[in-house]
């Protein structure tokens, strides 16, 4: 059995997690966990120029509960 990989796709709106394994039999990749948290990381930045810090503690919570 292969080992799972993951990715994390971080979006202005929205952090994704995705786990998945590749089955042996067919080469094809088999999700073993997706999650989508909604974090509004890009809430203001076209009228600030700048990330809002509630938004970024949001979406570093969201990335810390994935790493666990």
């Amino acid at each position: 059995m292969s080992a799972p990989v993951a990715a994390i796709d971080c979006g202005t709106n929205s952090i994704r997690l995705l786990i998945a394994r590749r089955d042996e039999a067919t080469g094809a990749m088999v999700d073993l966990e997706r999650r989508l948290e909604m974090v509004r990381l890009g809430l203001g930045v076209d009228r600030t120029g700048r990330f809002d810090p509630v938004a970024v503690e949001r979406t570093l919570d969201a990335a810390r509960r994935y790493r666990t």
